[in-house]
């Protein structure tokens, strides 16, 4: 993925844990050919899934690499979401 400009690189939408939806990204490179850096994704409705599996993250993500955006009252609290972790992130 090649980011040419600040901003989100995706933005999904999902309102419960129950929907089968997400993105997935494996493989590959988010690099950058424009100016600034980026966030790999914003939460666009309470329950976004995005995953990253063995993706090679350059220096255009920003370290905090997400945002909830208009979902900010609906963080990720994990007495309420269950998850599993598949895959550590990459950084070059």
């Amino acid at each position: 993925m090649n980011v040419t400009a600040l901003g989100s690189m995706t933005a999904q939408a999902r309102m419960s844990d129950s929907e089968p939806t997400g993105f997935v990204f494996a493989g590959g490179s988010v690099i950058g050919s424009g100016t600034g850096i980026s966030l790999l994704g914003r939460g666009y409705r309470p329950c976004s899934r995005v995953i990253f599996f063995k993706t090679n993250l350059g220096s255009v993500v920003q370290p905090v690499g997400w945002d909830a955006w208009s979902a900010k009252n609906n963080v990720y609290d994990p007495s309420v979401h269950s998850f599993t972790i598949i895959s550590s992130l990459m950084y070059t």
